[in-house]
């Protein structure tokens, strides 16, 4: 089985700037600002959020 890993270290993967993940009001998106732009990731399922 695969180790859980926090949607901030998915994301960080991705884009090494993000500097804070949160969700939207409605919980459909992370949003995460970076140092030079604010950038807008759908969540994904397997991390049971959705």
């Amino acid at each position: 089985m695969e180790p859980k890993r926090s949607i901030l270290t998915e994301l960080k993967g991705h884009q090494t700037q993000i500097q804070s993940a949160a969700f939207s009001e409605d919980r459909k998106l992370i949003l995460t600002h970076a140092e030079n732009n604010t950038l807008r990731v759908r969540c994904v399922n397997k991390f049971g959020i959705i």
